[in-house]
């Protein structure tokens, strides 16, 4: 969904929505890459709470919400185009606040930029990322005067 770009972009992770790449106060969401790791690995287990809690802060989440898995795992490569509908919805009230936009704006901008499963039935909706980022810039006040909101 959205968040902020990273300091080494001229943002701030608040403003913009969440991908599969990234999560917390501008630090990159842990990466397993030493070796195999199953489903009983305790890194990959903590890896994986300490995202869900980042990921409730940041959205203002109770300690117990439910959050889309793709919000904080990530695929082998870390480099998905696309988060779930349900991860973009999360983020929007905090994006569109951050980026000072209407939330019933943000919400049918995540709606425009949703791609259907493939042939209509092979895989699940997604919203393109880098489609929805662009289409946020396009409106939102604050893209001159600094920070901006991204779908992350």
């Amino acid at each position: 969904m959205l968040k902020e770009r990273s300091a080494a972009h001229g943002c701030s992770v608040s403003n913009s929505l969440l991908t599969n790449i990234s999560t917390g106060a501008h630090r990159p969401r842990e990466m397993v890459t030493t070796g195999p790791v199953g489903p009983t690995s305790q890194k990959l287990h903590d890896s994986i709470a300490q995202n869900l809690s980042d990921y409730r802060t940041q959205n203002g989440l109770a300690t117990n919400a439910p959050v889309p898995a793709d919000a904080v795992t990530s695929s082998g490569s870390g480099l998905d185009p696309h988060i779930s509908p349900e991860n973009a919805r999360l983020q929007a009230p905090r994006v569109a606040k951050a980026r000072g936009l209407a939330l019933e704006k943000v919400q049918a901008l995540i709606e425009k930029h949703t791609d259907s499963a493939d042939i209509g039935v092979l895989g699940e909706p997604g919203v393109n990322v880098l489609e929805l980022n662009l289409a946020l810039d396009a409106l939102s006040p604050s893209t001159a005067s600094g920070p901006v909101a991204q779908v992350r």
